[in-house]
């Protein structure tokens, strides 16, 4: 389960680094298949709350919420 994490966290330090457009999708692709929350996106694009004050992102916070996600069984 570390190695998942760390390579998501890569992955995410990746893509918030402005990748070409192909590897964007690759990229996305690959977090697509990791991520244990289906709505890992939203937390970077529609929320401030893994922004720090200095402008860094909170990569490991990010991670912790992601990771901490249980899909609901019906």
């Amino acid at each position: 389960m570390k190695q998942v994490k760390d390579e998501f966290k890569a992955l995410i330090l990746e893509l918030l680094a402005i990748p070409s457009e192909e590897r964007e999708s690759e990229v996305l692709e690959r977090l697509d298949l990791i991520s244990p929350d289906p709505e890992y996106t939203d937390y970077i694009y529609h929320s401030d709350e893994f922004n720090n004050r200095d402008g860094s992102f909170d990569i490991d916070g990010y991670a912790e919420k992601v990771f901490s996600y249980k899909p609901i069984r019906l």
